[in-house]
């Protein structure tokens, strides 16, 4: 009986002690990630104000992009531990000495030792995959950026001419991306870059820059494989949403049918469709402001074809924020997990899934409220302002 009791404890408290090991687990990676996001708006801000005051006759695109090419090469080669963390820890914790050593270091090193040649790397630096197309165009060559999702990490890599000039993984695609534009610039077209004569305002923004794709043209494509071979992509979208225009007035809408996967080797993969294309139509069928299980339904209906034409068109916004709204519902999915583990919540929801199981679970896990985000009052200030009033 004696034995019984205690191997019984000892299961216990073993998934006690797990269970809050992977809280903690959870909440440090949530803090570390909200300490790297409060230290780089601390730095953003001291770094404008220090520039503004040093380099009076720089316009404010010119202060923003040098500031953001900083930005980009502190986060990924300032140590083994990320600089913003350090600030964004000492923010938090009120440490206002700690903050202003970190930040003066900083300028007394990087911001007073900057060059006319630095400044204008780091300033076009900010524009990596505009440049790298216009250089491309320049000498009719051909430069596309590849992105493939790894377990928690994106792998971007830049080929030109079908040679791979560098790779690039970071748990951000949009950095990932980035990164390896910058590779690619500083370790194949340095001369090209530092004599590059371009007005950088005119450039488009980073995120409409497409790479490698028909810039925002719709595409058809045809399809050959065997009969009920399957086409090897997986689609998301043809939900309904209620958004608000620019008037505030709420309208109702049904989301884009895209491609999020593409099998390799897949039919899908073989006729040239692209992670991030929105499917316009297949074969004769529209597939605009349809529901998913509609789009489903009418992709299916010619998997036993050889044949199948699909129109698309590339959009990389919609990926974008399918990649944000599945990141914040694995959070939430997180944060109800960590409840349910704690003491202080977990009776709550015990009672509750005991008193109308279905409900419970509807309520909690797929219809999750939005996140509240409240409105920042004029008169107040944000965490970092006060490291640069």
């Amino acid at each position: 009986m004696f034995n019984r009791v205690t191997r019984s404890s000892i299961t216990i408290f073993k998934k006690h002690t797990i269970r809050t090991f992977a809280s903690s687990l959870t909440c440090y990676n949530l803090n570390n990630s909200r300490s790297c996001d409060i230290g780089r708006q601390v730095y953003h801000s001291f770094a404008v104000k220090s520039f503004v005051y040093q380099y009076p006759e720089w316009s404010a695109n010119t202060i923003n992009d040098v500031v953001q090419g900083l930005v980009d090469k502190f986060q990924v080669s300032i140590g083994k531990e990320n600089v913003f963390q350090l600030i964004g820890e000492a923010a938090i914790n009120e440490d206002q000495v700690g903050v202003e050593k970190i930040l003066n270091e900083l300028e007394k090193n990087y911001h007073k030792q900057l060059y006319s040649k630095d400044i204008h790397l780091l300033s076009h630096l900010a524009h990596p995959k505009a440049l790298l197309k216009m250089i491309a165009e320049k000498d009719n060559g051909k430069v596309c950026l590849n992105v493939k999702q790894l377990t928690s990490t994106y792998e971007a890599s830049v080929l030109y001419n079908e040679n791979e000039l560098s790779k690039e993984l970071n748990e951000s695609q949009l950095i990932a991306e980035k990164m390896a534009c910058v590779k690619a610039l500083e370790g194949y077209f340095y001369e090209k870059l530092t004599n590059i004569n371009v007005d950088l305002a005119s450039l488009p923004l980073e995120e409409d820059v497409i790479l490698g794709s028909d810039d925002l043209k719709i595409r058809t494509l045809l399809i050959q494989k065997k009969a009920n071979e399957p086409y090897g992509l997986t689609v998301c979208g043809g939900e309904q949403k209620v958004v608000r225009n620019k008037d505030y007035i709420q309208q109702y809408i049904i989301s884009p049918i895209f491609i999020t996967d593409i099998v390799d080797d897949s039919p899908a993969q073989k006729c040239g469709l692209h992670v991030g294309d929105i499917l316009i139509a297949v074969n004769d069928h529209s597939l605009k402001n349809v529901l998913h299980k509609q789009a489903v339904f009418n992709l299916k209906k010619f998997v036993g074809r050889t044949d199948v034409q699909f129109t698309v068109m590339y959009d990389k916004s919609v990926l974008l924020k399918h990649q944000i709204e599945m990141k914040l519902s694995n959070r939430q999915k997180e944060n109800i997990k960590d409840e349910i583990a704690s003491e202080r919540f977990g009776k709550w929801h015990l009672a509750k899934a005991k008193e109308n199981p279905e409900e419970y679970f509807t309520e909690t896990f797929v219809h999750k409220k939005k996140p509240f985000f409240p409105k920042r009052h004029p008169s107040s200030k944000r965490l970092w302002d006060k490291y640069v009033t």
